[in-house]
Formats: structure tokens, C-alpha cells, sequence
């Protein structure tokens, strides 16, 4: 029989988000001191463009387990509607439970990025490739940041 996580992960890879959040909803309703549906169910949201309803979701699965996957989702649904301190508080605190946590160094560094804090968008790429030399993502921060550096001299 198929469990819940792994129908999550088979409706996310087809980009199912509103059966993601019925099934969570459903989830919910049995056991609702359980952070993961909340958490999938959040990320569905996001994944529909809808942040204010994924940012109260997400503060449901933060407040039974405040851990890195929650808070760094909470930080960047925080993002994507325009609290940066909030976004950059958040990473930071999933980064206080895991500091090896690349997608909460990555987001913030690009929050950072976006803000012109470009020393401190540097230092998370640079810790992002203590963990993992061969970074993508944040060898593109250094790169942007270097462009950027090049375009206001």
C-alpha cells in the first residue's frame, strides 16, 4: 500500500498541486498534529502561486516542528511576498537547526542578492561550496555578483 509521503511525491512529479492539498487536507484531518501535511500542503500552495494562504499553512507545520525543511519553505514563501527580513530571519533560523542546509544558504544568499547585501550574498555562496565545491547555484550568486560589481564601476 502506498503511503502518504510517497503519494505526495508522485502527484508533485506531475505538478498535481490541487490533489496534493486535497490529500493533505485529508491527512489533516486524521492526524492533525502532524507537521508533514501541513509542510506538503504548503509547498502546493506555493507551487499555485498562492503565498499568503501557503505562508499561514507553513506557520502550522513550523509551530509542531520548527526544523530546516519547514523553516526554510517559511522563508521563502516570506520572499515571494516581499518580506526580505523575514525571508533572511528564517533562513537564518533553519540554518540554526541545520547549518549545512545548502537550499537555506542558497535562498538567503539570493535574498541578499536582491537587497545589494553582496558581502553577505558571497559569504553563503562561499559556505555553500565548503559543503559542495561544485554548486551551481552558488557559483551563479558569485557570478551575478561579480556582474553586478563590474556594472556599477
Amino acid at each position: 500500500m502506498e503511503d502518504f509521503n510517497d503519494k505526495v511525491y508522485r502527484l508533485e512529479q506531475r505538478d498535481k498541486y490541487d490533489a496534493i492539498i486535497n490529500l493533505c487536507d485529508k491527512e489533516i484531518d486524521i492526524n492533525p498534529d502532524n507537521w508533514d501535511p501541513y509542510f506538503h500542503k504548503a509547498m502546493a500552495q506555493f507551487g499555485l502561486k498562492q503565498f499568503a494562504q501557503a505562508l499561514l499553512t507553513i506557520n502550522k507545520s513550523v509551530k509542531l516542528n520548527p526544523n530546516s525543511f519547514n523553516l526554510t519553505c517559511k522563508g521563502n514563501i516570506l520572499w515571494r511576498l516581499g518580506d526580505n527580513t523575514g525571508a533572511i530571519n528564517s533562513f537564518t533560523k533553519a540554518l540554526e537547526f541545520n547549518n549545512t542546509c545548502t537550499s537555506a544558504l542558497y535562498l538567503r544568499s539570493e535574498v541578499y542578492l536582491s537587497i545589494g547585501e553582496y558581502t553577505k550574498a558571497i559569504t553563503d555562496a562561499r559556505k555553500i561550496l565548503e559543503i559542495d565545491p561544485k554548486d551551481e547555484d552558488a557559483l551563479s550568486v558569485i557570478a551575478e555578483v561579480c556582474r553586478l560589481d563590474e556594472t556599477q564601476q
